[in-house]
C-alpha cells in the first residue's frame, strides 16, 4: 500500500508549527450509536461524532428512551445493517430489530433469541455482526446466530480471558472484546477472537500491567484509521472518561476527546467494517499535547532560518503512528517563506 503523508511547516509570528495530515480526501471522523446511562440510569440511544482531528466528540442525534429495544446489544453488520437486541423482561425480549438512523425506527427481525430461551438456554445479550453472523455473549459462552437459517448454535467457553460480558466488537472482520476487572493485570487487554478454536484467541492490545484500569473499557470496535480500535476509558475508579484510538499493531495510544458525561456500556460503528485496503494512516506528532498544538501537531517555539545551525525538532517524544506500513513517501511543503539570507 502506497502512503502519501504530507507534513506542512507553517511559520506563525515567531513559532514554527508542524503538520502531519492524513491522506487527502479521507474521512476525518466517524458515528458510534450507543445506548447512554446516567448513575446506572437509561437515558437515551443516541449517534455521536468522534471527530479524531478536531478532538471532540459530541451527541448529534438523541433518539429518546429505546432501553426496550437497545439495552441488551447492537451492532452494525458489513451490509450496513443496524441491529439490536430486546431488553430481557420486557414485551421485546429476545427479539431481534433493525434500526434505520434516519428514520429513527426499529423493524421486527426474529424471536429466535426468545424461543431459544424458552428451550431452557440462557439469556443472550452483547451482539456484533460478521459475514452473515451475529455473535451474541452470555457468561460462560459464546453463540453464533446465522441470519440466513435462524439457528443458534454454541461457538465455545470463554471463561479463560474473563470477557467482560457487556459488549463485543469487530475489526477489520474479526471479533474482538475486552477483559474484566477480575482479569490479573498480566491478561488485561483487548482480544481477538479465535471463532475455530476460542482457546487460541489473542491478546492484541495489552493494557499497561501497573495502570491497566486506566486503559480499560468495556466497548471496543474498529475505527477508519488503520489497525486501531475506539476505547472509552471509563473504569469506575481509575477512568478519565476520555475517547481513545489504541493501535493493535504498535501498542501505541492516542487520546481523542472527552467524552459526554454518559456512562457507555455498549457501542457500534459501521467503521468497524472499514476496509483493510481504505482506511485512514495518520502521524500525530505531539500525542499527548505537549506543545499545546492540538490535533495532529507538533508546535516549536522558536523559530527556524536558513542560519539555524542545528535545526528544530519536529515532533514531541510520544508520536502516533496509525499504519504498521513502511512509509514510501512523504511530502513537505512550505507555506511561508523562510527567515534569513541563503547559504
Amino acid at each position: 500500500m502506497r502512503l502519501n503523508m504530507v507534513h506542512l511547516l507553517k511559520k506563525v509570528c515567531f513559532l514554527i508549527a508542524f503538520h502531519a495530515l492524513p491522506i487527502a480526501g479521507m474521512a476525518q471522523s466517524f458515528e458510534i450509536f450507543a445506548p447512554l446511562y446516567q448513575q446506572g440510569q437509561y437515558q437515551m440511544f443516541a449517534r455521536l461524532q468522534i471527530d479524531f482531528e478536531n478532538g471532540e466528540c459530541s451527541i448529534t442525534e438523541d433518539y429518546g428512551d429505546q432501553m426496550e429495544k437497545t439495552h441488551s446489544g447492537i451492532g452494525f453488520c458489513p451490509t450496513g445493517e443496524l441491529y439490536s437486541l430486546g431488553l430481557w423482561n420486557s414485551p421485546s425480549a429476545g427479539i431481534l430489530y433493525i434500526f434505520d438512523p434516519d428514520l429513527g425506527e426499529f423493524e421486527y427481525v426474529t424471536d429466535a433469541f426468545y424461543q431459544h430461551y424458552q428451550n431452557t438456554n440462557i439469556r443472550l445479550s452483547a451482539i456484533a455482526c460478521v459475514d452473515g453472523i451475529i455473535y451474541s455473549y452470555e457468561h460462560p459462552n459464546l453463540w453464533k446466530f446465522s441470519l440466513t437459517t435462524e439457528e443458534l448454535t454454541v461457538v465455545g467457553n470463554l471463561t479463560q480471558f474473563y470477557q467482560h460480558g457487556t459488549d463485543l466488537g469487530v475489526l477489520s472482520n474479526e471479533m474482538i472484546f475486552t477483559t474484566n476487572s477480575q482479569a490479573p493485570s498480566y491478561l488485561q487487554g483487548i482480544y481477538e477472537f479465535d471463532a475455530l478454536n476460542l482457546s487460541n484467541s489473542e491478546r492484541i492490545f495489552p493494557y499497561p500491567q501497573s495502570n491497566w484500569a486506566e486503559f480499560s473499557s468495556q466497548t471496543v470496535g474498529g475505527t477508519p484509521i488503520c489497525n486501531t480500535v475506539f476505547a472509552i476509558r471509563q473504569h469506575p475508579l481509575f477512568g478519565d472518561n476520555k475517547g481513545a484510538i489504541y493501535n493493535v499493531d504498535n501498542h501505541s495510544y492516542s487520546l481523542v476527546c472527552d467524552m459526554p458525561q454518559y456512562q457507555i456500556h455498549k457501542r457500534t460503528s459501521s467503521a468497524e467494517h472499514s476496509s483493510i485496503e481504505d482506511c485512514l494512516a495518520i502521524i500525530d506528532l505531539d500525542v499527548v499535547n505537549v506543545s499545546g498544538a492540538g490535533g495532529y501537531d507538533y508546535l516549536h517555539d522558536e523559530i527556524y532560518t536558513c542560519l539555524t545551525e542545528d535545526g528544530l525538532p519536529i515532533a514531541a517524544e510520544k508520536i502516533f503512528i496509525a499504519t504498521d506500513e513502511t512509509i514510501q513517501e512523504m511530502n513537505v511543503e512550505i507555506l511561508s517563506p523562510l527567515v534569513g539570507n541563503p547559504l
